[in-house]
């Protein structure tokens, strides 16, 4: 009679377990079978984030150890993303893209000029979005193990055309298993105990009785450890309240117009940077321009036909006045003339996709300052502190929460 045998899923019981199946094939010249590789490989990379299996692979694209058969080593499926880059005069248009085979998190920019033969999926996606700019709405999100099947299909693919063998791949992702299971765990103390019985009741319930409790450790055998903080004396203390006003001080005399600066130090005694020196606007370096005037701008108006006193709807207290350059956002104004898309809402905090250029208003529009338009310009409205941190020198925060989107401060420079 013949003996009948089950397998069980593979799964990883180590996480250097790739790394001794490599070290025992080659020391005992033992040959494992690749579908042992796909089926541990499979069980590494559900252990894993799908973001590191992306980084991991991309990598080794880019060094080209793996490599596809030719022609089909990515297939355009749908652009799920228009974006156009003005820092050329003429504008590089990029889409975003879903490769065929691949999860939604291997989406890429590509430039218009990597998409050969793909007007079909760009028509598709100019009908759909209704915006030469802007983003689909996102994919429904499949399964983890659905994500990890499609990237197994693909590398089936990759490894006959590559110089990774199945278990090549097996040994880097069970490294980059054990490197994400290395980082070190918050200690947990055992349970103590103070009482060495405790009154309960019987299992019939109708008497009392004292059951001890055994503790799992006692007092003692923990060391204690004083945690002090640094008691700074009286002439430390006014040193470092002293320097830290005179910074402040600085900071806010280059801003005056702006929200508040403030500064403090509840770490240590050190003093801020006294060599740091704020600018209030780009700093050009030798031979760069900067115009104090913009050559082009928006010409919006509001016909009389489209007027307050013809639209009652209109200039009341949810709707607020009519802005022409809100009314002509996508016709006229200053983000619709270089071809992107509204960079702000009404409320002006930012709805423009991430790397997405913005372009406001300027001074050559007739707007003024309560167009939507104009933000950055007007500069900082938030108040923020410069703080000591305990193991990051200094940063920036904000003193109070701040609703998505919107402007904070302008990053500047030589």
């Amino acid at each position: 009679m013949a003996s009948q045998f089950s397998f069980s899923e593979a799964s990883i019981y180590a996480p250097d377990c790739g790394r001794n199946l490599y070290e025992v094939s080659k020391k005992e010249n033992i040959k494992i079978s690749d579908d042992a590789c796909w089926g541990l490989l499979e069980a590494c990379l559900l252990k894993l984030p799908v973001k590191k299996v992306y980084d991991l692979l991309d990598q080794l694209y880019g060094s080209r150890d793996l490599c596809f058969p030719e022609g089909c080593e990515f297939v355009v499926e749908s652009i799920r993303g228009r974006s156009v880059n003005k820092v050329t005069r003429v504008g590089i248009v990029y889409y975003f893209v879903k490769w065929e085979g691949w999860p939604p998190i291997f989406n890429t920019w590509e430039p218009e000029s990597n998409l050969n033969g793909c007007k079909e999926a760009i028509r598709n996606f100019m009908d759909a979005c209704g915006a030469e700019v802007g983003m689909l709405p996102s994919e429904t999100q499949t399964s983890k193990r659905a994500q990890i099947t499609e990237v197994m299909d693909r590398l089936m693919e990759a490894v006959p055309c590559s110089t990774l063998s199945a278990l090549d791949l097996l040994m880097k992702f069970t490294d980059l298993l054990q490197q994400s299971t290395d980082s070190p765990r918050p200690y947990k103390p055992p349970g103590l105990f103070r009482l060495e019985t405790q009154i309960s009741y019987d299992p019939t319930g109708t008497t009392l009785c004292a059951v001890p409790l055994k503790r799992s450790a006692s007092e003692s055998d923990f060391t204690s450890v004083s945690c002090k903080r640094i008691r700074l004396s009286q002439k430390d203390k006014q040193t470092l309240t002293s320097a830290l006003q005179v910074f402040q001080q600085k900071l806010n005399s280059v801003y005056p117009d702006e929200a508040p600066i403030t500064v403090e130090n509840n770490v240590d005694t050190e003093c801020p940077p006294v060599d740091f020196q704020p600018i209030p606007d780009y700093r050009p370096g030798p031979g760069v321009f900067l115009p104090t005037k913009s050559p082009v701008g928006c010409e919006c108006t509001i016909p009389a036909s489209e007027s307050c006193s013809n639209l009652p709807s209109y200039g009341t207290a949810t709707s607020g006045p009519l802005e022409p350059c809100w009314e002509n956002r996508r016709k006229g104004c200053c983000a619709a003339r270089a071809g992107a898309c509204v960079p702000y809402n009404r409320q002006k905090r930012l709805v423009a996709p991430t790397g997405h250029p913005v372009y406001e208003c300027n001074s050559t529009c007739p707007c003024g300052p309560s167009c939507p338009f104009r933000v950055v310009q007007l500069g900082r409205k938030v108040p923020l502190c410069v703080f000591r941190t305990r193991d990051r020198g200094w940063g920036v925060k904000t003193k109070a929460p701040i609703a998505t989107g919107t402007f904070v401060a302008e990053y500047l420079g030589e």
